[in-house]
């Protein structure tokens, strides 16, 4: 894959707050971000510009923490999407709830 963006929104319902967040790509082939908007916090990862990432082999993962102070927080709402762009120009996103 050329082009590859990981975008993990999670909603602050109770309050929470970002903790970590860790992947399993290459080092220094992607960057990692968030944002808190005050509404949902929001984790990206994204491919660094000349780099490729193989899609054989192992699964990559991205992980999103946060932490809660005491309470319990419902991850219904709590979305991710994932585009990629392979070498040939084909481009694919897969969403979903967790």
């Amino acid at each position: 894959m050329n082009n590859i963006t990981i975008k993990i929104f999670v909603q602050k319902t109770v309050n929470a707050t970002y903790w970590n967040a860790y992947s399993t790509f290459w080092s220094s082939t992607t960057n990692q971000a968030y944002l808190d908007n005050g509404t949902q916090i929001i984790y990206t990862w994204t491919i660094v510009s000349g780099q490729t990432i193989q899609s054989s082999g192992s699964p990559y993962t991205a992980q999103a923490q946060f932490q809660l102070y005491g309470v319990n927080q419902p991850t219904s709402t709590d979305l991710y999407q994932v585009t990629a762009t392979t070498v040939g120009g084909v481009t694919s996103t897969f969403s979903g709830y967790f």
